[in-house]
């Protein structure tokens, strides 16, 4: 029998979460990602640059980052509109100084918003000409965010939705569906719905 020697360079173990989270790559916790590294190092040893790279089952977009970063062209799809939203916001670029002021005003409204709401200054249905604060009525929301981190998080997504730049409204989406696991019920280290019954649930703002 012909015996092969293992190339342990393929193994990546030296890395910890620093090395494989540069970038955006950390933005967007996803199941079963690939780390960057193992994808740049397949890109480069089978495409050149300005070469297309496509993913048809792109997930969180590993593969579209490392490509593009690689002086490569980049094409994903994928079923879950999850991993549409992150990875168009992890390869989108924005400027950074623009994003930190939008940041920044969003914040500030968001705080006040929230503030006013817990001191009954403000009904749940808040409307004006540009903003519109409703919280759906769905038994599955009921079950997995107590009351405070439901009314929270329909403020934020509220004042998301009133971002008129598209690139910064799927920066801050995508930032609103990472927070959501936290601020739930929801078991932090399992993939699958299960209610974590000692849980310190995370405030949304």
């Amino acid at each position: 029998m012909q015996s092969h020697e293992v190339d342990d360079s393929w193994s990546f173990k030296e890395l910890g979460r620093v090395q494989t989270s540069y970038l955006t790559h950390g933005y967007h916790r996803y199941p079963a990602k690939f780390i960057p590294q193992l994808t740049a190092r397949l890109i480069k040893e089978n495409s050149r640059i300005g070469d297309l790279v496509c993913d048809p089952f792109m997930g969180s977009g590993t593969t579209l980052v490392e490509a593009v970063i690689n002086g490569r062209r980049a094409y994903g799809t994928d079923i879950n509109p999850v991993a549409v939203l992150i990875s168009k916001a992890k390869t989108t670029p924005i400027e950074p100084a623009f994003l930190k002021r939008q940041i920044s005003h969003l914040l500030g409204d968001m705080k006040a918003d929230i503030g006013n709401k817990h001191h009954g200054q403000i009904p749940l249905l808040a409307t004006s000409d540009h903003f519109d604060i409703t919280i759906p009525e769905n038994a599955r929301l009921e079950y997995w965010f107590p009351e405070k981190q439901k009314t929270d998080l329909a403020i934020i997504l509220s004042r998301i939705n009133t971002i008129e730049d598209k690139k910064v409204r799927i920066f801050l989406l995508c930032a609103f569906s990472n927070i959501l696991k936290g601020c739930s019920r929801w078991m932090m280290k399992s993939v699958k719905p299960t209610i974590d019954k000692k849980k310190v649930i995370a405030d949304a703002y």
